[in-house]
């Protein structure tokens, strides 16, 4: 969604994504494999902002927006504790010019379930905060306040109390640091389906078998 229409140089591209790992956030290394893997099926290849700049801007937004995966996984590779994150936020307070934070709910339902039915087998809330830099670049740490699992109702019930859970943490970091923290958007509930994750998985093994 953030792919860029108007790049055109290898530096351009390169810092792109630079930014887009930071945002997501993943190690560099890791973003250029995703790159990799996404347009050549491969884990390594030439530079990456070369790569981007030699192909058609289009094509690559196309290609990137068809890639699919599951939210319950990102979260699981991308959340660090909240030890971390006040670390990461105490050594760097001198330098944050702003802050701002958001919350996420994602619901994973069975396979086989009817379409007008919504309860969930498992699912997640997650806190993350935007940390922007005096050196103009902006950070993304993410944070698992709630792991919920077994049978559940609509996953939006639980919107409320994720909301108490992440006000209350936000109030906490507030006063430890001390920054001030803003909301940048309301509370966002999602949900997928657990057939959707076994085809991707098993999507991988064939890749990896391959």
């Amino acid at each position: 969604k953030r792919f860029p229409a108007d790049l055109a140089t290898e530096d351009e591209y390169q810092r792109f994504i630079f930014d887009t790992a930071r945002m997501t956030p993943i190690d560099q290394r890791a973003a250029f494999q995703a790159i990799y893997r996404s347009l050549l099926d491969k884990s390594q290849g030439p530079k990456g902002g070369a790569l981007l700049s030699y192909l058609d801007a289009d094509f690559l937004s196309a290609r990137f927006s068809r890639i699919s995966y599951s939210t319950d996984g990102y979260w699981a590779e991308t959340c660090v504790t909240k030890e971390y994150l006040e670390e990461w936020l105490s050594k760097r307070q001198d330098s944050i010019t702003s802050a701002e934070f958001a919350l996420f709910l994602n619901g994973v339902i069975p396979a086989r379930q009817p379409p007008d039915v919504h309860c969930f087998t498992r699912g997640k809330g997650v806190l993350e905060v935007y940390a922007k830099l005096d050196d103009g670049k902006e950070h993304t740490i993410r944070v698992l306040l709630r792991e919920l699992a077994g049978p559940g109702d609509d996953i939006a019930q639980e919107a409320e109390p994720l909301q108490a859970r992440g006000r209350e943490y936000v109030g906490y970091l507030s006063e430890k640091l001390p920054l001030r923290f803003e909301q940048r958007a309301g509370i966002a509930v999602s949900q997928e389906r657990a057939d959707h994750l076994d085809r991707m998985r098993s999507g991988e093994n064939e890749s990896k078998n391959g």
